[in-house]
């Protein structure tokens, strides 16, 4: 079953647009274009491994492939996750390099649903007032009555920097 099956019950309308799948984190709503995501699963267990970020949770094993995992509320500094039954995973799949595939899943609190979103119900990101590093945020999109940030993933889940985080805690620990 594909993405777009497993979200069909979450309320993804057919109108022009983006579809964008809202979740929540640490209390706050949050949203991320359907298009970037592989696949969201139910909490499983997550082995930490030694020297990683505190943002960094650590690996899974999802069908075979080991995906490190984060705790996005700790990564976006606005608090933690408190597992429960509704936290999931959500899998991004993206080109490290040529040829080569990298997935990274990070952990929610909830999955709301999909909304379409149209062209005239995105907006810039705010320029105060937001506890979200600026650089996370793609753009803001209305969803209802209420405005959501919509998440830059590239950055978020940008794997040269979580490298370099790693390596300079490893180098750290050694002097």
């Amino acid at each position: 079953m594909n993405l777009e099956e497993e979200l069909g019950g979450l309320g993804a309308s057919s109108i022009d647009g983006v579809q964008y799948l809202v979740f929540g984190t640490a209390g706050e709503n949050f949203a991320v274009p359907i298009s970037k995501i592989k696949e969201i699963i139910e909490y499983v267990s997550i082995t930490r491994v030694p020297q990683m970020s505190e943002f960094m949770l650590g690996v899974t094993n999802i069908r075979g492939s080991v995906v490190s995992v984060i705790d996005l509320a700790r990564r976006l500094g606005i608090g933690v996750i408190n597992e429960s039954s509704k936290t999931c995973i959500i899998i991004e799949e993206f080109d490290k390099e040529e040829n080569q595939v990298f997935e990274v899943g990070f952990l929610v609190d909830s999955i709301d649903q999909v909304h379409t979103i149209g062209e005239e119900a995105s907006r810039g990101h705010p320029n105060f007032g937001t506890m979200t590093p600026k650089r996370f945020i793609e753009q803001m999109v209305k969803v209802g009555e209420s405005f959501v940030v919509a998440l830059n993933l590239s950055q978020v889940l940008d794997i040269e920097e979580l490298s370099k985080n790693i390596y300079s805690r490893i180098q750290a620990n050694k002097g």
